[in-house]
């Protein structure tokens, strides 16, 4: 890891604490790396990932808990299937009958509501 930015270390060794089936936001994982307003520079730490084994990127959310990108081979679908095995629950949101121009919403839509505890185990994805 010497290699690194020292900014990229931050992140990487902050991302290793969150635990299976929990998820904190690119700006919650910024602020706990002493840069708050760093949430892009979060992301693009991540997405530059070298230890997808041991960095676990995939419990990092974008804003407003939507699932955001992810970088690894398979994309979003990938990262959400991976929170899933950890006990994250994906579940469909309702899609308001007023609006029938409204689609199932892209991958990057998907969202991770507030958990009592937030960054607990058993979160669930709506999307």
């Amino acid at each position: 890891m010497d290699a690194l930015p020292p900014f990229h270390r931050r992140v990487y060794n902050v991302a290793r604490t969150i635990p299976p089936g929990a998820v904190v936001s690119y700006g919650e994982l910024a602020a706990e790396c002493g840069a708050p307003g760093a949430a892009r520079a979060v992301g693009q730490a991540l997405g530059r990932n070298p230890f997808a084994l041991v960095v676990p990127c995939h419990r990092v959310l974008a804003a407003n808990r939507r699932a955001g990108g992810f970088s690894a081979h398979g994309g979003v679908a990938l990262k959400l299937h991976l929170l899933s095995l950890e006990g994250v629950q994906v579940q469909r949101a309702p899609v308001p009958a007023t609006d029938p121009a409204v689609h199932a919403p892209a991958e990057s839509d998907l969202r991770v509501p507030e958990s009592p505890g937030s960054g607990a185990s058993g979160a669930s994805i709506k999307f």
